[in-house]
C-alpha cells in the first residue's frame, strides 16, 4: 500500500473516532441531546417603562419670576432746594397720611415770601397814586378841551394836555399788570414754603430711606432725576410684579388664577389673581418708564404682570423674590399620558401604513419642502410584547401630562422611557416592562 494512501485513511479514522467519541460524550452529558431542535435566535426584547392613557383634569400652566411689592408705593421726592433740617422716621416705621417725614430749611422761604408781600403791598400803593394822577390829568384834559373850544388855548397845549392824560392811563395799567405779576410770584413763595414741610401722602411703611439730615435736597430736571428721599409703601396692598415674555404673553388674562412659590420658602405656596398687565413691553435690563440700556431691538420684550395676592402671611415682605405660575388653560376630563411618551418622528422615519394617515393639508403644508422630513407627533403603544407607532393630535399640557385629542383610546399602554430607548425604538420592536427591581438592580451594578 502507498504511504501517501496509509497516511489519508490513519486520520481519517482518526477523525471518526474522534468525532464518535464527542457525540458520545454530549448524549452522556444530555440524555436529551435526541430531541434537540434547531431554532431561530430571536431579538432580545428592549427593556422599557410602560404607563396607561387616562382621562382627568390638565391645567396648562406658564411660569414667569417676579418680585413682591407694593401696588400702592409712593416715592418721596422734594419739590424745592433745600437742607434736611428734621427727618423724624426711620426705615421700617409705620406712618399715617399727613404725618410729618420730612421738614428742610424755610428760612430762605420765609424771607422771599416777605419780599414778594413787600412789592406786592407797593404796587397796590402805586395803583392807588397812578389812579389818583390819572384822575387829575384827565380833569386837565377835559377843562383844555373846553378852553380850545372857546379858543383859549392853542392845538399844541390841548395836545400836551391829552398826551399827559394817556401816559397816566398807561402808567395806571403797567402797575396793574405788575401787581399781577407780583401777586403770582407772592403764591409760588408761598408755595414753596409749603413744600420745605413734607408729609405722607399715604397710610404705608418707610420701606427705604436713602437720605439722612443734614444733606442737600434737589428737584428733579430733564438731566437728574432728583433726590429721592424715602419710599413709602402700603404693605396691605402687597403684590407679585411678574415678568412675562412676548411668547406666553397672549395666553394671560386678567382674572386668571395664579399660584406664587417664594423662593426662600419651598413649602409656601400663595394663591392670586392676574390683576393687570402692562399694555407695552419692555427689553431686558430696563424698568418702566427708562430705556433699556445693553439691549437690543430683536431681544424679547417683557410684559409686567400684577398678581394679587389672597391674604398674604407677615413672612411675605417686600422685595422677595418669587416664582409664579399662572393658569392660562384648564380642561376636566380629557385623555392625557404622561408628557415623555409623544415623541417627534420625520414622516421618512415612520411605518409605511402611517404614512397614507397624515392628512394631504398636513403634509403638503409650507415649512420644509422635502414632505418626508417633516416632524409629526407620535406615540409608541405596548401590544403583545410589540411597539406599535402610533400619530397622535395633541392639546394642552402641564409639567407632567398632555392631552391627547386623537390617536389614542383609554386605557391603552405607552411607553414612557427610558428616554435612551427612545433613539433606537422602532414599530413591532420586541417590548417587555422594565419593572423597578430591574432597573434597581441596574444601577447597582
Amino acid at each position: 500500500m502507498p504511504l501517501n494512501l496509509f497516511v489519508k485513511l490513519f486520520f481519517g479514522v482518526l477523525l471518526t473516532g474522534a468525532l464518535i467519541a464527542i457525540v458520545a460524550a454530549n448524549f452522556q452529558r444530555d440524555p436529551e441531546f435526541s430531541l434537540f431542535k434547531w431554532k431561530l435566535n430571536r431579538e432580545a426584547p428592549t427593556e422599557v417603562k410602560l404607563s396607561q392613557a387616562i382621562r382627568g383634569k390638565i391645567t396648562r400652566t406658564i411660569e414667569a419670576p417676579g418680585k413682591v411689592e407694593a401696588d400702592v408705593e409712593v416715592k418721596i421726592s422734594s419739590q424745592v432746594v433745600g437742607r434736611i433740617v428734621n427727618l423724624p422716621v426711620k426705615e421700617g416705621d409705620f406712618v399715617k397720611k399727613d404725618k410729618l417725614v420730612v421738614q428742610l430749611d424755610l428760612i430762605q422761604y420765609k424771607a422771599e415770601v416777605r419780599s414778594a408781600e413787600a412789592k406786592v403791598n407797593r404796587l397796590r400803593a402805586s395803583i392807588q397814586s397812578a389812579d389818583s394822577d390819572l384822575a387829575k390829568s384827565e380833569r386837565d384834559f377835559e377843562r383844555s378841551r373846553r378852553l380850545f373850544n372857546n379858543q383859549a388855548i392853542s392845538r399844541t397845549e390841548l395836545v400836551d394836555f391829552e398826551t399827559v392824560y394817556q401816559k397816566e392811563k398807561q402808567h395806571l395799567a403797567m402797575c396793574k399788570a405788575e401787581l399781577v405779576e407780583a401777586e403770582a410770584t407772592l403764591d409760588k413763595v408761598k408755595e414753596d414754603l409749603l413744600h420745605t414741610t413734607i408729609q405722607s401722602p399715604i397710610n404705608g411703611i418707610v420701606s427705604q430711606l436713602l437720605a439722612k439730615e443734614g444733606e442737600i435736597v434737589v428737584i428733579g430736571t430733564m438731566n437728574n432725576a432728583g433726590t429721592v428721599v424715602m419710599t413709602i409703601s402700603d404693605p396691605d396692598t402687597r403684590v407679585v410684579r411678574a415678568r412675562i415674555d412676548e411668547n406666553n404673553i397672549s395666553l394671560v388674562r386678567e382674572g386668571q388664577m395664579a399660584v406664587v412659590h417664594l423662593q426662600n420658602n419651598d413649602n409656601l405656596a400663595l394663591t392670586g389673581k392676574v390683576l393687570r398687565i402692562s399694555p407695552k413691553g419692555i427689553k431686558p435690563g430696563s424698568t418702566a418708564g427708562a430705556p433699556a440700556t445693553t439691549s437690543s431691538d430683536n431681544d424679547v420684550a417683557i410684559f409686567e404682570t400684577i398678581i394679587s395676592l389672597d391674604s398674604p402671611p407677615p413672612e411675605v415682605r417686600l422685595g422677595m423674590n418669587a416664582n409664579v405660575d399662572i393658569q392660562v388653560d384648564e380642561r376636566d376630563d380629557v385623555l392625557s399620558v404622561p408628557t415623555q411618551a409623544v415623541l417627534h418622528r420625520q414622516a421618512r422615519d415612520l411605518p409605511s401604513g402611517l404614512l397614507e394617515q397624515i392628512p394631504d393639508q398636513y403634509s403638503k403644508g409650507g415649512g420644509v419642502k422635502d414632505p418626508l422630513r417633516r416632524y409629526h407627533q407620535v406615540v409608541f403603544v405596548e401590544s403583545e410584547g410589540k411597539a406599535k407607532c402610533r400619530l397622535v393630535k395633541t392639546g394642552i399640557s402641564d409639567e407632567n401630562r398632555v392631552e391627547i385629542i386623537s390617536g389614542l383610546s383609554e386605557g391603552e399602554t405607552v411607553i414612557t422611557g427610558p428616554y435612551r430607548v427612545f433613539e433606537k425604538l422602532k414599530d413591532s420592536k420586541p417590548v417587555k416592562e422594565l419593572t423597578e427591581d430591574d432597573e434597581g438592580a441596574r444601577k447597582d451594578l
